[in-house]
């Protein structure tokens, strides 16, 4: 099968906003029998090798060996001379940023220092190449350059997280008390059952309370209070909702708990703190 491949270039393609990041090219490849010997002048190539009838993908750069598994990314930049060849057929998406903006990844803790990391290919992964994908007829209309800049900045997001989260082992009780507090954020007018929080994960109260102080420095119920007093706030800032009405919003158990409260935690009564966000002596 011959290399067949699809590749824009958006140097002159109009963009209608200012992205910090811009997006030379990107493209799609399906080939097999394929070999490359050279190097990437000034260019950052993020390459996601979806694919292939291969077990291993094998390159050399300089001379380091690097052996992956697919689906796994490579990062090919500016430097050693890079070698590879594979008789397999192998599907692969790029998008290729110009080498000036080096100092901009490195400001945004983007690392590809080794230049290739094994992934999974997940749903937000995916949907990202295949909406990608979808812009490369449409490249040169105005406004799809600025979209690819986005959906390459959140696809290469995407990978970035799932190199830092794959090659350290995982800590299954970091995940349940993460998942514990989303549900808290989620939830927090309700004020969650937090008893029935910790026996749904597999935690007694002391093993729970242990573990949560490793990742945060407020309590649960902290927490809670921290996001009703926030929300309360924002919803002062307007006079249209009484008191009474936020209040019951808050799942408070009554007007004057939730005037104590919001004093005890502002040092000014919910109206005060109304009439001094709007200009109000």
């Amino acid at each position: 099968m011959p290399l067949h491949m699809v590749r824009v270039d958006l140097s002159e393609a109009p963009r209608l906003l200012r992205f910090p990041l811009p997006v030379m090219d990107f493209g799609i490849v399906t080939e097999e029998n394929n070999s490359f010997r050279g190097r990437h002048h000034n260019q950052i190539e993020f390459c996601v090798r979806m694919s292939s009838d291969d077990e291993f993908a094998m390159d050399t750069v300089g001379e380091t060996i690097y052996t992956n598994r697919f689906p796994h990314v490579f990062v090919k930049v500016d430097g050693p001379l890079h070698e590879y060849r594979y008789r397999g057929r192998r599907e692969a998406f790029f998008f290729i940023y110009h080498s000036s903006l080096l100092p901009k990844f490195a400001e945004a803790g983007i690392e590809w220092n080794p230049p290739c990391w094994e992934i999974v290919l997940t749903p937000r992964v995916m949907d990202c190449v295949r909406e990608l994908t979808a812009l490369l007829p449409e490249s040169q209309e105005r406004g799809v350059a600025d979209r690819v800049d986005a959906l390459c900045w959140q696809l290469l997001l995407e990978l970035t997280l799932l190199r830092k989260n794959l090659r350290k082992a995982g800590d299954p009780n970091e995940e349940k008390i993460r998942r514990i507090a989303s549900r808290i954020q989620l939830h927090y007018k309700d004020t969650p059952d937090l008893d029935a929080l910790i026996q749904e994960h597999g935690f007694s109260r002391r093993t729970f309370f242990r573990h949560w102080s490793r990742f945060y420095s407020r309590t649960p119920s902290q927490m809670i209070l921290d996001l009703k007093m926030k929300e309360a706030q924002h919803l002062l800032a307007s006079d249209s909702m009484p008191v009474s009405e936020i209040a019951e919003l808050l799942r408070f158990s009554g007007s004057a708990y939730f005037i104590s409260s919001f004093r005890k935690y502002f040092g000014m009564t919910p109206l005060q703190f109304r009439r001094k966000r709007n200009g109000f002596s």
